[in-house]
């Protein structure tokens, strides 16, 4: 695809000269291409390389970004990563930590909360929470806040946050922890430090961060975005899929995404021309997201020239499916991939296929390079992965095997088809679903 001319709404995109853009892209509509293009641009009319930063939200993500740009001059002088390694980067270490997240602080306030809380639930923080996400939207005032909770409640809450008491009515030191002192003890970065860090590198190197990427926005959560603002930087470029939030559990929040689009200060794009999908394939994939909740519509068009196919049966078809690849009906295992919802159907499948001597494998886009994946993808062998593993890929052939909601309605759990849509849309040609308990 990257031989091909950018099309008319990715050239309007990339060559945009508006100082805050964001992108709400497709499937298949080329978002990594765009974003490569644009650090191009950037590039070849020379920008300061050490001025641009690229956040990608895997390893995987950075390598192939840094390999599309390793022809460009000076582009190994940008910094392209996750936030993690940027962490790293300004570290200057490589010891082993991690990233304060949302996750990590779920995990920290429960643990607190059980062994510490006189007054405070987990439920009061959890309420918390979407009180401060709500303050952000200006949707609620810190008044408000402050009035919903007995102050005991909202201090014991603020200590064990290491936020300053907003009454006053404990003592800190009935609390001999706090999500700070179990980060420092548990190699745990947080963003206070790193933008301490940043603002130390840039001053030292003289510099400063003129242009911000972030690609797959619609998996941030509020730490990190609090911590991309902190940034500072002149020029943002961020890009994303409100179809495609799979990560809420990890903390990720849409909500971010889906506000920018409708924030004045935003330049706000569209990516919907669609290049991978066959046109039964993404008619299919739009009837299933168009009732989920947090997206702003966005109906693909489908430019691939394919007409594509969707096949839907119960799970118990599926051993008789099985049998095209050992009866010589399906021959190119390479072409498939088998898609399930969770790792146990992950290794029941891989069972199913070794008792039928069909060849397959399975990792981890976290766990490997993107050499090894291209190696993986390209072996002789059917891919059997779940469906947050195979995002970012594709095949000519693809089957769905899960308990999917295939007659969705408004009221239909939102996450779930988010993910049943990324397993449609990794389709070219031909979609096979087995579906049921």
């Amino acid at each position: 695809m990257n031989d091909i001319p950018l099309s008319g709404e990715q050239l309007r995109i990339v060559n945009s000269k508006d100082r805050n853009i964001i992108v709400a892209a497709g499937a298949g509509a080329g978002k990594t291409r765009v974003l490569t293009e644009r650090v191009k641009r950037l590039l070849n009319s020379g920008a300061d390389a050490t001025g641009i930063v690229v956040i990608t939200f895997t390893n995987l993500a950075a390598e192939e970004l840094q390999e599309r740009l390793a022809n460009t001059p000076n582009a190994n002088r940008c910094f392209i990563g996750t936030i993690h390694s940027l962490a790293n980067t300004l570290l200057s270490t490589k010891y082993n930590f991690s990233i304060y997240t949302q996750e990590i602080q779920d995990g920290y306030m429960k643990f607190l909360i059980n062994h510490y809380a006189k007054y405070a639930t987990y439920d009061d923080y959890e309420t918390l929470m979407e009180a401060f996400k709500q303050m952000r939207f200006g949707l609620c005032k810190f008044e408000t806040i402050v009035q919903t909770f007995k102050p005991e409640v909202l201090d014991e809450l603020y200590i064990l946050l290491n936020y300053n008491q907003v009454h006053d009515t404990l003592d800190y030191r009935d609390y001999p922890q706090d999500v700070v002192t179990m980060s420092k003890v548990n190699n745990v970065i947080t963003f206070d430090e790193l933008i301490q860090k940043c603002s130390e590198y840039f001053h030292n190197h003289n510099t400063h961060i003129n242009y911000l990427f972030v690609d797959e926005l619609q998996d941030v959560g509020y730490l990190e975005y609090d911590f991309l603002k902190e940034l500072g930087a002149e020029h943002n470029f961020f890009i994303g899929d409100d179809y495609q939030a799979i990560y809420g559990f990890k903390g990720g929040d849409v909500k971010i995404f889906l506000s920018l689009l409708q924030d004045a200060g935003w330049s706000p794009y569209y990516l919907v021309e669609n290049y991978r999908n066959g046109a039964i394939i993404l008619q299919y994939a739009n009837s299933i997201i168009k009732n989920a909740k947090d997206i702003i519509p966005k109906k693909s068009i489908c430019k691939s020239g394919k007409i594509g196919s969707v096949d839907i049966a119960n799970k118990s078809e599926f051993p008789k499916f099985l049998s095209g690849f050992t009866n010589g009906t399906y021959t190119d295992y390479k072409d498939w991939f088998i898609l399930v919802r969770n790792n146990s159907e992950l290794t029941k499948i891989a069972k199913m296929l070794e008792v039928r001597n069909i060849p397959y494998v399975t990792f981890r886009n976290s766990e490997v390079s993107k050499a090894e994946k291209d190696r993986l993808l390209g072996a002789n062998a059917v891919k059997v992965l779940t469906i947050h593993m195979s995002k970012g890929s594709e095949s000519k052939n693809v089957v769905l095997y899960g308990n999917f909601i295939l007659n969705p309605t408004p009221k239909s759990n939102s996450e779930e088809l988010k993910v049943f849509y990324v397993g449609i849309t990794r389709t070219e040609e031909q979609l096979f679903i087995f579906n049921g308990k």
